[in-house]
């Protein structure tokens, strides 16, 4: 039973034990609560069942390179190990010089985290253990409330994704875009056949339906990845069939494909989703959220998880500091919010969620609009790097693949010209 001076983190995905094992690595007693069973978690030969907490648990799953950063910093046990169960890093299409990310199924990271957590002796997990809501006297936090009775804390950690019922209000927003996916097997031709990159497109004529790619996990794992235009509805099971079945006779992807093996039936996930609380911190003093609690963003963009693990860092950083000093330990969160979450939202909602023309609602427009000035400088330049100004223009690519690594916080794009001389 944790102690009253003791954490609670509530949720064992990716960023709860994040944070909780960098607290607890600090010496901190940490008390994680999840409601999913300890058997759903860290399946190494395949895909695991559905989890009821985790709706990207059988989904692709990669950390951008600033992600993959923190966990080698903050995390460098569970690094070690998640490399030795098969994880890699990976550059994004073939051809490319920058290693930008790693790639792994979730099931490979909270396998190393779970036999890594073994050995902190200040971390209790419990599973199998839903959390009811808070226990509060005066607008502070005095524990969580679950089935069994209250669990007293003098911190608490909202890790629950995108599902929590914590905190204060948030915006969310539907994309007309609708994802599905599904995983598979490749031979090893095939997986050698895409030369290391993290994924793959399908024609191009398959892409004006919408997002079609082949996602690279750890061998011989990937993912068909599919996110039609729904047009206001759903699109027919018998379009959504078509487009796989497109996909697997794709020129691009035949020698990748050639042999494959389905591992699950196509995966529905329904229309693209994103949310973002619009204030930054909590009203309950003693509450912080993080990870999807607090923003999720467009799946496709590949930055919620690694996002999570910026938030965990500094997290951990500011209660190791001060644990009873909830008021320094906000003010880090709100400007990792400002600087990093927020702004990684409106791009997301740039990228997958506004139809050109498509104004977003009044409370986002001025992240929107600023989202949208700094993917025209991105545009502008990449034009510019194929071009004659290619070397002139080194560091400014530098600094864009750092900002879209997670490596640098996207307000440094500000500096970079707004157009580039002819």
């Amino acid at each position: 039973m944790v102690q009253r001076n003791g954490i609670v983190v509530i949720g064992a995905g990716l960023t709860g034990m994040s944070v909780a094992m960098m607290l607890a690595r600090r010496g901190l007693p940490v008390l994680v609560v999840e409601r999913d069973r300890r058997e759903a978690f860290g399946r190494r030969e395949g895909y695991p069942a559905l989890r009821a907490g985790a709706a990207h648990a059988r989904r692709p799953h990669q950390l951008m390179a600033g992600a993959r950063d923190v966990l080698r910093r903050s995390l460098p046990d569970v690094a070690k190990r998640v490399y030795e169960l098969g994880a890699r890093d990976v550059i994004e299409y073939p051809g490319a010089s920058q290693a930008a990310f790693m790639s792994l199924r979730r099931a490979l990271l909270e396998r190393a985290m779970l036999e890594c957590a073994d050995g902190l002796p200040t971390l209790t997990l419990r599973f199998g253990e839903r959390v009811l809501g808070l226990s509060c006297a005066d607008g502070t936090v005095q524990g969580v409330r679950t089935a069994g009775g209250v669990l007293p804390a003098r911190l608490v950690v909202d890790a629950t994704g995108i599902r929590t019922r914590l905190g204060t209000p948030y915006l969310g927003m539907r994309s007309y875009l609708y994802y599905t996916s599904r995983p598979v097997r490749l031979t090893a031709e095939g997986f050698a056949a895409t030369r290391g990159a993290v994924s793959l497109r399908a024609e191009p004529e398959l892409e004006e339906g919408g997002h079609v790619r082949l996602f690279l996990h750890d061998p011989p794992f990937a993912s068909i990845l599919v996110a039609l235009r729904g047009e206001g509805q759903p699109p027919e099971q018998r379009v959504v069939e078509e487009t796989y079945r497109a996909v697997l006779s794709s020129r691009r992807l035949g020698t990748p494909l050639r042999g494959v093996e389905p591992l699950a039936p196509i995966q529905d996930f329904g229309y693209l989703r994103s949310r973002i609380r619009l204030s930054p911190t909590s009203q309950v003093h003693g509450l912080h959220q993080v990870g999807d609690a607090l923003a999720a963003l467009n799946p496709l963009t590949s930055r919620g998880a690694g996002l999570g693990l910026i938030q965990a860092e500094l997290l951990a950083e500011a209660v190791a500091r001060d644990v009873d000093d909830f008021a320094a330990q906000q003010e880090v969160m709100a400007s990792a919010y400002h600087e990093w979450v927020a702004p990684h939202w409106a791009m997301g909602v740039v990228q997958a969620f506004l139809r050109p023309g498509a104004e977003p609602p009044a409370e986002a427009a001025d992240l929107v609009a600023t989202a949208r000035r700094r993917w025209r400088r991105i545009r502008e330049l990449r034009q510019a790097w194929h071009g004659d100004q290619g070397a002139l223009l080194k560091d400014h690519r530098k600094t864009v693949l750092e900002v879209l690594a997670l490596q640098a916080p996207p307000a440094v794009l500000d500096s970079l010209p707004e157009r580039t001389n002819p």
